[in-house]
């Protein structure tokens, strides 16, 4: 985490051995970010969040996990609990916030022998796991992409074709950051 250095990604400034009595702590040396989590703000909003909102939120992840995938990581475990909400001015962001990426305790290099092919990798919360990791254990880029959640009739073409580009359960379909980073959804 350390070599990891984007607006969108909780900083890791460090890390220290703690011994105590019997036992031995590793601990992460992180960016504090006050505004909780997405996860938070949609429990607070009773389960909702505007569409300009969630907008800029998608904004914010596609360009850490573009940021990410350029280097061969996978996440392995996006979901609202483990996007970190930073406070910023409300004169450069709607939200008042910019999204940051955080724990990385199950991400895995791409080409490293841990990873290996890519398959008999089941790593992630299941609720939020892609098709094919679910079914074949496989793990690429698009694991950090796909969750097929509650999708309300109400939102704009726009954001219903983003979320179809999402969703795709065809991983070989499934649009890829860089793609959704330019789909009109998410254009300024």
């Amino acid at each position: 985490m350390i070599r990891l250095q984007s607006p969108f990604i909780v900083r890791c400034y460090g890390d220290e051995i703690a011994r105590e009595d019997y036992s031995t702590q590793y601990n992460l040396i992180l960016e504090y970010c006050s505004g909780k989590t997405i996860a938070d703000l949609i429990e607070y909003n009773h389960g909702e969040l505007l569409e300009s909102e969630a907008k800029v939120f998608a904004r914010d992840v596609l360009s850490g996990l573009t940021y990410i995938h350029d280097r061969n990581i996978i996440h392995c475990d996006i979901k609202p609990d483990n996007l970190l909400l930073s406070p910023t001015d409300v004169r450069f962001r709607s939200t008042g916030y910019l999204t940051k990426i955080g724990d990385f305790g199950l991400a895995m290099e791409k080409g490293s022998v841990e990873y290996g092919n890519g398959y008999g990798h089941k790593r992630g919360t299941t609720r939020y796991m892609a098709p094919e990791l679910i079914g074949h254990g496989f793990m690429d880029f698009g694991a950090d992409v796909d969750r097929m959640p509650h999708v309300p009739a109400w939102l704009s073409k726009d954001a219903l074709d983003f979320l179809s580009r999402c969703l795709e359960r065809d991983v070989n379909k499934r649009w890829s950051t860089h793609e959704l980073y330019n789909h009109p959804f998410v254009l300024l």
